[in-house]
C-alpha cells in the first residue's frame, strides 16, 4: 500500500494542471503535514531514545507511540497528496532523492509498526530487538530531516 501510494502520488503530479492558488494552498497543507508528521516523529524518536538510555519506561515509549502514530501517518500522507499538487519536476535529481527519501519513510514506519507490535509483546528485549529499534529511528530521523532540507532548498 505503501509503495502504491508513492507511485500514485508521483503519476497524479505529472498528471495536473494547477494553477498559483492551488499550488499555495497545496504548500500549507505541506508544511502542515510536515509540522504534524515530523513533529510526532521527533517526539517518538525522543521518548525511544530516552528509554535506551534508561530514562524511561518502555511503558511511556509504547503510550507515546500509541498516541502519536496516527498523526505520523496523518502527516506522511499529508505530505504525499500535497506535493502532487506542487509540480514536481521529477527529473530533477534532488527530487528524485527525496521521492526515494519518502518512500524509504513510509516503508520504515511499516517496519517500525511492526516493531511496536513485537515490544509490546515482549517478556525481555534482547540485543536485537534494541538494534532493530536504533536502526529504525536513525532512518527515521535521516529520512524526515533530509526530505525536509530538500524541500527547504528547492524552494529557497
Amino acid at each position: 500500500m505503501i509503495t502504491a501510494g508513492w507511485a500514485a502520488a508521483i503519476w497524479t503530479s505529472q498528471h495536473l494542471q494547477t494553477g498559483p492558488v492551488v499550488q499555495h494552498c497545496a504548500l500549507f497543507v505541506h508544511l502542515a503535514s510536515l509540522v504534524v508528521g515530523f513533529g510526532a516523529v521527533i517526539t517518538v524518536d525522543w521518548f525511544g531514545a530516552q528509554w535506551l538510555l534508561r530514562q524511561r519506561s518502555l511503558g511511556d515509549v509504547l503510550n507515546v507511540i500509541s498516541g502519536a502514530h496516527g498523526l505520523i501517518w496523518v502527516g506522511l500522507a499529508g505530505l504525499v497528496l500535497s506535493g502532487s499538487f506542487l509540480d514536481p519536476d521529477v527529473e530533477a535529481t534532488w527530487t528524485r532523492v527525496k521521492l526515494v527519501i519518502v518512500l524509504v519513510v513510509g516503508l520504515n514506519g511499516l517496519h517500525a509498526h511492526t516493531l511496536r507490535h513485537a515490544l509490546e509483546g515482549a517478556d525481555t528485549i534482547g540485543p536485537s530487538v534494541l538494534r532493530r529499534a536504533a536502526a529504525a529511528a536513525l532512518i527515521s530521523q535521516a529520512g524526515w530531516w533530509t526530505a525536509a532540507l530538500i524541500g527547504y532548498g528547492s524552494t529557497a
